[in-house]
């Protein structure tokens, strides 16, 4: 599966300042399994999920 991630910087007007987030947008829901993949591959994560369908 290939995903498009998005990074934004959060609290500033400065790139690569502030709080970065990784924005991935679906049509469909991640599989748990692919979702704590993503979040073991990384060093210090906090995700927040939402369903806007």
């Amino acid at each position: 599966m290939e995903l498009e991630i998005n990074i934004i910087d959060a609290f500033t007007e400065v790139a690569f300042k502030g709080n970065s987030a990784a924005v991935i947008i679906t049509n469909d829901w991640l599989a748990d399994e692919l979702i704590f993949g993503i979040l073991n591959a990384t060093e210090k994560w906090t995700m927040s999920i939402h369903n806007w369908s």
